[in-house]
Formats: C-alpha cells, sequence, structure tokens
C-alpha cells in the first residue's frame, strides 16, 4: 500500500445528529444532504497533513452491482460538491462485519497492519484494529481533535 488510507463510513464520521437537525432533507435528493461540509474540511485536513486517500466502509449499503460499479467515481463527486479535495480510492467489501472488510480489502492491496492506515467509525466493533481507530460520534461526526488524532495515527504533522 504505497499511500496511506483512511476507512470511514457516512453515519457519524461525515454526517451527525446536529447536521440533520439543522439540515433536514427535503426528500429529493440528498446525496450532498447526508454530507456535512464541515466534517468534510476536517477529512480533508487528515489528506493534507498525511497524504492519505479514502475508502468507503459499509458497501453493502450499495444495493446492486450497478451501483457499486461506478461508486468511486460517483463518491468522488459527491464529496467534491462539498469541499473534499483528496481521492477516493474505493469502497470495502468481503466481509460479514466491517473488522472483515477492513481486512479483506487490506489482504487485497497486499497490505498488512502495521501500514498506516485510519479507520473513522461511529459504532461498529472493530477487534484488531485499536491502534488504527479514532472513534467519532453520531452525535457531532468528525471534529478536529478527532481529525488530530487520525493525523498521529497515519505519521502526518498538525
Amino acid at each position: 500500500m504505497s499511500r496511506p488510507v483512511i476507512f470511514f463510513a457516512f453515519d457519524g464520521v461525515l454526517n451527525s445528529r446536529r447536521w440533520f437537525d439543522a439540515n433536514p432533507c427535503d426528500g429529493s435528493s440528498c446525496d450532498d444532504a447526508h454530507v456535512d461540509p464541515a466534517t468534510v474540511a476536517q477529512l480533508n485536513r487528515i489528506v493534507e497533513a498525511t497524504g492519505a486517500d479514502v475508502v468507503r466502509t459499509n458497501h453493502w449499503k450499495l444495493r446492486c452491482r450497478h451501483e457499486r460499479d461506478g461508486y468511486p467515481a460517483r463518491f468522488q463527486s459527491v464529496l467534491g460538491r462539498r469541499g473534499f479535495t483528496g481521492r477516493v480510492r474505493g469502497y470495502t467489501g468481503g466481509g460479514a462485519t466491517l473488522a472483515e472488510e477492513i481486512a479483506f480489502w487490506l489482504r487485497l492491496q497486499g497490505a498488512e497492519q502495521r501500514d498506516a492506515f485510519c479507520i473513522l467509525e461511529a459504532e461498529a466493533q472493530l477487534p484488531g484494529f485499536g491502534r488504527h481507530l479514532v472513534r467519532t460520534s453520531r452525535l457531532d461526526g468528525l471534529t478536529s481533535e478527532r481529525a488530530d488524532r487520525a493525523i498521529v495515527i497515519l505519521g502526518g504533522s498538525r
């Protein structure tokens, strides 16, 4: 794995209860409404400090193969409309749990646990990944303090 990687799900990382309370989705196109620009700014800080790419977890939320086929480009576009300046490398898959999905993705890349990666996650249990985990919150998402921890995990400078 040549570049560090940030694994993350949407809920509790790029959005939060506070964001949804202040910005309810009107029922039309909610893609952009699910992404809080303030959390994207924190994600950008991590990317700029570490050179990391991002990988979306929880691929099972993509309902069919058609959605998965062009997913990195579509996700790049959604994040870009909210100010993301980094690169979406892909999404996870191949496991019954999030920990299995991430381990499978790392194996496919020829990466190991000692490689630079970080997991931003609000709820899932991730046995064996403790030193790579930054626990976020569904209440307030990716904050500056949590971004600082991710930067340290990935070996960057704040």
